[in-house]
């Protein structure tokens, strides 16, 4: 059966940036992933590279947000953005740009002190 190109929802935009839906299974009909967000319209699969984990990017928030966002990816995400950690490329974290899910979750670590993410 062909497919269609269906360009994702945008999930929130703030301060320039746009984040998009990602879909399981790339499947439009399926209602959108709650943690997992794309980067461009062009990341509607949750496997693609440019998808990242709202729950692998909080730790870089202070407790008291995180605590304060809990359960809310808008929140978290709003947050994220002002706090110049999330951009219109990616992440931006100890000042390197990161722009896949495991350099994102390596960096989290690596900032936390953790290791091997």
């Amino acid at each position: 059966m062909p497919y269609t190109w269906t360009d994702p929802d945008v999930f929130i935009s703030h301060g320039g940036v746009d984040v998009f839906n990602v879909y399981p299974d790339n499947c439009a009909n399926d209602p959108p992933s709650e943690c997992r967000f794309g980067f461009d319209p062009a990341c509607a699969d949750d496997c693609d590279d440019r998808v990242f984990d709202v729950d692998d990017v909080t730790p870089l928030l202070p407790v008291a947000t995180r605590m304060a966002c809990a359960g809310e990816a808008a929140a978290l995400i709003t947050v994220l953005i002002d706090a110049g950690y999330l951009t219109a490329d990616g992440f931006v974290i100890d000042g390197m740009l990161h722009t896949d899910a495991r350099s994102i979750r390596l960096a989290v670590a690596a900032m936390r002190g953790d290791g091997d993410a």
